[in-house]
C-alpha cells in the first residue's frame, strides 16, 4: 500500500506539475505580448528539467505522510477512506 499511495502522489504532482510548467513554456515562447512594458522572460531547458525534478520530489515528500498512514491500515479499510 505505501508504494501505491507514493505512485499515485508522484503521478499526480508530475502530471499537475507539467501542464504548470508547458503552460509557462508556451507563454513564454508567445514573444513579449505586453508590447515592451514587461521584462523578456526567458525559460531554458535546465530550468524546465530541474522544475520537474522538483516537482517529483515535492510528490513523493506530500505523499510520504499518507502513505504511512495508509500502511497502518487494512487494504478494506485503507481503500474506503
Amino acid at each position: 500500500m505505501l508504494g501505491l499511495v507514493l505512485a499515485e502522489s508522484f503521478v499526480l504532482a508530475v502530471l499537475g506539475g507539467g501542464v504548470g510548467l508547458t503552460l509557462a513554456w508556451m507563454l513564454v515562447s508567445m514573444g513579449d505580448p505586453s508590447n515592451g512594458s514587461l521584462p523578456v522572460f526567458y525559460l531554458p531547458a535546465r530550468d524546465l528539467l530541474t522544475g520537474i525534478a522538483l516537482i517529483g520530489v515535492m510528490g513523493l515528500v506530500a505523499g510520504i505522510l499518507p502513505a504511512l498512514q495508509a500502511q497502518r491500515l487494512q487494504i478494506a479499510d485503507a481503500l474506503r477512506r
